[in-house]
């Protein structure tokens, strides 16, 4: 079954094959394509994601250098985070691992808040926290926040 809905095909595969201008990308079931994507063409193609950019150090200088974990890094190599909006975690105190962000733009969608953030460095992320969490926090536009990731994936940035 060939279908270009990402959707229709989490929800009726047991097994799907993400494909790119003719090339394999990865094999694998809906929940380990959407929970370990091979590359970042998977990750952004299965689901909304945020896409960073790292400083181009081995290892990775800056604030999202935390976010970055330890791993084998290049010296040669420019390098992404990409971070989905629902392994965003928002709070009003920081907290280890988090960056200072301010709320651009607060989109209510019924049983989900996007929250469109921006990062002290000008970076802009994309949260999502359920209604109930956001009523919690008690925050809006303009309001200073602290973002951390629960779930982080870095892939090298492509070369040209």
């Amino acid at each position: 079954f060939v279908t270009h809905d990402q959707e229709e095909a989490m929800e009726v595969a047991h097994e799907i094959v993400v494909m790119n201008r003719g090339k394999v990308e990865q094999v694998g079931s809906p929940t380990d394509i959407y929970d370990n994507p091979a590359s970042p063409f998977v990750m952004s193609f299965i689901g909304p994601v945020n896409v960073l950019p790292l400083a181009s150090s081995a290892p990775p200088v800056g604030p999202l250098a935390s976010w970055a974990g330890d791993r084998p890094w290049h010296e040669s190599q420019d390098w992404r985070l990409f971070l989905r909006p629902h392994d965003v975690e928002i709070g009003t105190d920081p907290v280890e691992n988090s960056l200072p962000a301010t709320i651009d733009r607060v989109v209510h969608m019924g049983w989900e808040v996007q929250v469109q953030l921006q990062l002290s460095d000008g970076l802009p992320l994309t949260a999502h926290v359920n209604r109930d969490r956001y009523h919690q926090l008690q925050i809006d536009k303009q309001e200073k926040v602290y973002a951390r990731p629960r779930s982080v994936r870095v892939f090298p940035s492509p070369v040209g």
